[in-house]
C-alpha cells in the first residue's frame, strides 16, 4: 500500500509540476490526446468541483480531511486480516489521490487541477483525482465481488446481538 501510495503521489505532483511550470502558464488551452483530454490550467480553492471556494478556512479543512481518512485507512489496513493484495494497492492508489491533493492544499492552499475530458467538458481535474475515483471504484468491486458466494448467516454474524 505505501509504495503504490509514494509512487502515486510521485507521479501526482510531477504531472502538476510539469503542467503549471512558468512555460507551460501562458500557452492556453492544449490537446493532451486529441478528442479525449485537454490541458487547462485552473487553481482549485474549494472542495469537489471547487465547492465553497473562496473561504480561507476551505483548504484547511479539506487538508484536514484528507489526513483523517489517510490515518483511517492505515489504521484499517493494519488492523484488519481479511485485507487481500490487491486491496492494498486499491488503497494505495487512493492514498495517493488523498496525498496528492492534500499536499497541494497544505503547501499552496489550493489544487492544481489541470485536466478536462471530451465527455465532461465542464469538469477538471488532476492525476490525484483520477487515483481517488480509480481506487475507490477498484476496492468498491472487489468487496463486492468477496462477497459473493459467502452465506448470508456468515456475513450478518458479526452484526447480529449475542
Amino acid at each position: 500500500m505505501l509504495v503504490v501510495a509514494l509512487i502515486g503521489l510521485a507521479a501526482d505532483q510531477a504531472s502538476k509540476a510539469r503542467a503549471f511550470a512558468p512555460a507551460s502558464e501562458s500557452a492556453g488551452p492544449r490537446s493532451l490526446a486529441p478528442g479525449l483530454t485537454t490541458a487547462v490550467l485552473a487553481r482549485n480553492d474549494g472542495a469537489m468541483a471547487n465547492l465553497a471556494g473562496g473561504h480561507t478556512v476551505t483548504a484547511t479543512v479539506c487538508a484536514l480531511n484528507g489526513l483523517v481518512m489517510l490515518a483511517a485507512f492505515s489504521w484499517s489496513f493494519r488492523c484488519c486480516d481479511r485485507w487481500r493484495r490487491h486491496d492494498a494497492v486499491f488503497v494505495g492508489l487512493l492514498s495517493a489521490g488523498m496525498l496528492g491533493n492534500t499536499t497541494d492544499r497544505l503547501v499552496l492552499g489550493y489544487v492544481r487541477d489541470f485536466l478536462v475530458a471530451a465527455p465532461f467538458p465542464t469538469l477538471i481535474f488532476n492525476l490525484a483525482d483520477v487515483f481517488i475515483v480509480l481506487g475507490f471504484l477498484l476496492l468498491l468491486g472487489s468487496w463486492a465481488t468477496s462477497r459473493r458466494g459467502v452465506p448470508r448467516a456468515t456475513r450478518l454474524r458479526g452484526w447480529s446481538s449475542p
